[in-house]
């Protein structure tokens, strides 16, 4: 079922129902139908702005104005980043990068300091205005008149309608030889904890948006649509980029965290990652 908040945001309409999809070869999965492009802009427009946090309350109490900024605490990205400490000094600390491009990443957050001495950019179809230091790209030619060492792209291909598709404009800016990271969560919608989520906020709901909560009375309403259309398993995403027919350099797993619903706190999901070469 399309999540009351997406079916209001993208299509002006109550909730729906919607198909997932699995791949048997790699476990690949996604919601049909997909949004198109000028769907998916008007979704992601404006992303986590003031207009965008007050519709999404009305729909899901639990996103407060302090839950919406603690998702993009420093507190945050410093854990993000620990975690990723020791796959880019394996990988990229001694690569002579002089330039990083951070493609779909919002604000640029994750390339603060992520490789010293880098001249960083961000491309992102929300035209949020990005960090100090950090040269904002507004479309693919902007691009495409620079060559990057290092593009990568997180938490982005479970947004995106056509992963595939997205890869390809990654190729198409990247010059031949160069580095690309991409990491995604390791979920699917059938995990305990994306279960227990939607239980709880399906419980909030109903105490606080009673006619919200009615509606999402039903067994496939425990599975919905919403932010994230894509489920990544690490298989699904190595037979992913070696489609585009780039070197797959390496690849792994680590844990993400705790995720917070009120007063519970359950054990994250964790993210697969791999490096590659265009």
């Amino acid at each position: 079922m399309a999540a009351p908040f997406l079916a209001r945001r993208v299509w002006n309409r109550p909730p729906f129902r919607v198909d997932l999809v699995r791949c048997r070869a790699c476990g690949f999965m996604f919601f049909n139908p997909r949004m198109t492009g000028e769907e998916e802009q008007r979704l992601y427009s404006g992303y986590r702005s003031d207009e965008y946090q007050k519709m999404r309350l009305s729909c899901e109490p639990w996103y407060t104005e302090a839950f919406n900024e603690r998702l993009n605490s420093p507190e945050v990205w410093k854990t993000r980043k620990e975690k990723l400490a020791d796959v880019f000094k394996r990988h990229f600390y001694e690569q002579p990068i002089a330039s990083i491009l951070d493609f779909g990443g919002d604000r640029g957050d994750l390339i603060v300091d992520l490789v010293p001495g880098a001249e960083r950019f961000v491309y992102d179809i929300s035209r949020v205005e990005p960090l100090p230091g950090i040269t904002s790209l507004h479309d693919l030619d902007a691009c495409r008149a620079r060559r990057f060492d290092l593009i990568v792209s997180s938490n982005v291909l479970e947004h995106v309608n056509y992963p595939r598709q997205f890869l390809g404009q990654i190729a198409d800016v990247a010059a031949p030889g160069k580095l690309v990271f991409i990491e995604v969560p390791y979920e699917t919608p059938y995990s305990a904890l994306n279960l227990a989520k939607r239980l709880a906020q399906n419980v909030i709901l109903l105490a606080a948006r009673t006619g919200i909560g009615l509606r999402l009375m039903r067994p496939a309403a425990m599975i919905q649509m919403h932010e994230h259309v894509n489920f990544f398993n690490p298989r699904a995403l190595e037979q992913l980029v070696r489609a585009m027919g780039w070197s797959m350099i390496s690849s792994g797993v680590y844990p993400l965290g705790i995720y917070r619903v009120g007063p519970l706190q359950i054990p994250s999901a964790r993210m697969a990652w791999c490096v590659a070469r265009t």
